[in-house]
């Protein structure tokens, strides 16, 4: 019985090295030298302050700047999730329309369909990207509080375009955070 006992002692030790030291060890060496940005959170900085994360929408709401989706966490990090309402619950259809309005409130300027994605939440509320239907509906409002000509604001979504995943799943997108940044360093003419 002590044999046992001594043997899975040893065992147990010599496991807990290995996959709750070592491994660990080993994973976060090599993200940190294959991929440096990535293992870091995806921070972005200006200058030596970081301003956020590409993985991670931000709350923007004035109105130089471009929208994320709407949250259903008000962009709060560590609550992650979607609201889980049912298509036929009755807050939903409500939650559309208040959405709705303050889009069309936001963005007087526009009179065709606001894009889904600026209506509905995204299921972990935290989505960094946009449709580009999304930021060509915003486009007319931020050229406008920025004083820059339309068709500038327009070039920088196109410039910032993602493709969609592996080509062909879902549709191209643009980082907010990275269009704002870029928008930042745009003069108006």
């Amino acid at each position: 019985m002590k044999q046992i006992i001594k043997t899975s002692l040893i065992m147990f030790v010599i496991l807990t090295v290995i996959t709750g030291i070592l491994y660990p060890v080993a994973v976060w060496a090599a993200a940190k030298v294959l991929f440096p940005f990535q293992a870091e959170g995806s921070l972005v900085k200006k200058g030596t302050e970081v301003t956020g994360s590409v993985l991670i929408a931000q709350d923007f709401q004035k109105p130089e700047y471009f929208h994320p989706r709407p949250s259903a966490v008000s962009f709060d990090a560590t609550n992650s999730g979607g609201s889980n309402i049912a298509a036929s619950n009755p807050d939903l259809a409500k939650a559309v329309l208040d959405r709705a309005d303050k889009e069309k409130k936001m963005n007087p300027l526009n009179t065709g369909l606001i894009p889904m994605d600026m209506l509905t939440t995204s299921s972990s509320g935290l989505d960094p990207e946009i449709s580009i239907k999304a930021a060509q509906w915003q486009a007319k409002r931020v050229a406008a509080a920025r004083g820059l000509d339309e068709k500038a604001v327009l070039e920088a979504v196109y410039k910032l375009k993602e493709g969609a995943l592996l080509g062909f799943i879902g549709p191209d997108m643009v980082n907010v955070l990275k269009l704002n940044l870029y928008l930042d360093t745009v003069k108006a003419k």
